[in-house]
């Protein structure tokens, strides 16, 4: 079981930082630990990834979870959840160590942060944390109790960026949260998040889960969401709520627009040719990925629309898998009449296609020769 994956660039190299367990046969929650992957190349998604071990504090060598880097004056730094000691159950507090390397702490860690408000105490966990430098300050946010919950939301400390951040006496605490659900735009349990600047640096965005109903916490039906942040006269950022899940929004700032011609704009669409219940896995995001090729998502999971095993033969499945960026996950979107479409993957160059024409509910679909006759025709309406 691996959690809560950060990728940081340190030394002109990349590092991924992750949460596992020691050891194969463990449960899953029990002796957590975070490890360090390492990549010269200058693009991360090429080049080879050397495993350096755990990221190891030798005298505080106990459970941890959910790292990231900061780096302040020339200074490496990692924030991290953990325990106290060995007991495997308990708080969950959140510490910082100096880095000597970027898999090695500096021995002894200081306790920044643990469950001490009301609205903190169901699972008494601190976790998540993640830093964002502006105005003069750091400040760091982190997910409060469980995310199984749906009490989980972020709040935030913040200290002046000339202090020292391994002194706990820098740090101060907000005594209320800063973003939690809302039942208005059926966004619970928000929590473990990001920030992230527009390509053009202007905007701050932050990063998100959460989960569309009030009874899900942080299981398989979690949703990443973002959305732009502000900032409030006296510095501090302002979060404000979440957003209910598919709802449309402009582009980071300076982020490329469509390609000139594209057949179809980027966003949530229903793809309904035949189905009695038209609830979330009639939906699917469409994102371009260059001309007239879309990556195509569902809303429900997030998985892409691939080739089975990415083969290229006719009467391929077409199914559901995680996001690999392959051509088998790109697929050409042809515009016909009445707002229908057609698909045809990059990888087979074969349509999108129900098989034998059969339209009961739970149908199978493959890809064939592009014929575009009605078993490879779909309407699209934009949510």
């Amino acid at each position: 079981m691996f959690w809560a994956p950060e990728l940081h660039r340190l030394d002109n190299k990349w590092y991924i930082y992750f949460s596992a367990v020691q050891k194969p046969d463990q449960a899953e929650n029990v002796w957590h630990s975070v490890y360090v992957l390492e990549n010269a190349n200058e693009v991360p998604y090429v080049g080879t990834w050397t495993y350096k071990g755990q990221l190891k504090d030798t005298q505080n060598d106990h459970w941890a979870i959910d790292a990231t880097i900061f780096q302040l004056r020339g200074t490496n730094y990692v924030w991290y959840s953990g325990h106290a000691d060995n007991a495997q159950t308990g708080v969950q507090r959140i510490y910082i160590s100096k880095l000597q390397s970027p898999w090695t702490p500096v021995p002894g860690r200081t306790m920044i942060a643990q469950p001490q408000y009301s609205y903190e105490l169901n699972g008494n966990i601190n976790e998540g944390p993640e830093i964002l430098i502006k105005n003069g300050k750091v400040f760091l946010v982190y997910s409060a109790n469980g995310c199984w919950t749906n009490d989980y939301k972020l709040d935030l400390l913040w200290m002046n960026e000339g202090d020292d951040p391994m002194n706990a006496a820098s740090w101060h605490k907000l005594d209320h949260p800063v973003f939690e659900g809302s039942g208005a735009v059926q966004a619970f349990s928000p929590g473990h998040n990001s920030f992230f600047k527009s390509p053009d640096g202007t905007q701050d965005w932050l990063g998100y889960h959460a989960a569309a109903t009030n009874t899900e916490g942080c299981g398989i039906n979690r949703f990443f969401n973002a959305k732009v942040i502000t900032w409030n006269p006296d510095g501090f950022p302002n979060l404000g709520g979440p957003l209910s899940s598919g709802r449309l929004l402009a582009g980071p700032s300076g982020e490329p627009g469509l390609p000139g011609g594209a057949v179809l704009a980027n966003g949530v669409y229903e793809i309904v040719l035949q189905w009695d219940v038209l609830k979330n896995d009639c939906k699917f995001g469409f994102q371009n990925v260059g001309g007239n090729y879309y990556a195509i998502s569902a809303l429900s999971g997030g998985m892409m629309l691939t080739t089975k095993d990415c083969k290229n033969d006719p009467t391929t499945e077409v199914w559901l898998y995680k996001p690999t960026g392959q051509d088998c996950q790109k697929w050409l979107v042809v515009s016909h009449v009445n707002g229908e479409y057609g698909f045809t993957s990059k990888s087979a160059n074969l349509a999108f296609d129900l098989r034998a024409g059969n339209k009961a509910n739970g149908a199978d679909y493959i890809v064939w020769t592009a014929t575009y006759e009605w078993p490879q025709k779909f309407p699209l309406t934009k949510v």
